[in-house]
């Protein structure tokens, strides 16, 4: 039997089908309700819409923040320290969350380095994005 999808409410942007399967559930645990959990594993899900919404929410924003701060995150391109950004927190996550919001959001270049590579040559390139990005985690990212 053939389920209808459900109906889209004003405003969603449909990303097109996904498989639920590939769905990024370790990477963003953090936006996934226990609603859409249960949609997820029960195969209800035909269709993905934009999560934009649960990208900029500030529970994300301080999930992301936190995978930051454990990784002992380097400063990126901006060379703002992560002590220096936990200094301002709630206001560096509050212009981010207001960015995300507004689609005004624009990542910062990486910062290029070289880091010891054992065997053949002797570096191997390190992409470090800036913390403030860092912080910001798309699902598909």
């Amino acid at each position: 039997m053939k389920r209808e999808p459900s109906k889209v409410t004003e405003g969603s942007k449909q990303h097109g089908p996904t498989n639920p399967a590939d769905a990024p559930l370790g990477k963003a645990s953090s936006l996934w309700t226990e609603r859409k959990l249960d949609a997820l594993h029960s195969g209800r899900v035909e269709k993905w819409f934009s999560l934009n919404d649960k990208v900029a929410s500030r529970r994300a924003l301080r999930a992301g923040y936190a995978r930051v701060k454990a990784n002992r995150g380097a400063p990126g391109s901006d060379g703002v320290s992560l002590k220096r950004f936990t200094e301002t927190l709630e206001r560096q996550l509050d212009k981010l969350q207001e960015e995300l919001g507004s689609d005004t959001y624009r990542p910062r270049p990486i910062r290029r380095v070289h880091i010891p590579k054992p065997g053949g040559n002797p570096t191997r390139p390190l992409g470090i994005p800036c913390v403030r990005a860092g912080s910001y985690n798309p699902p598909c990212g």
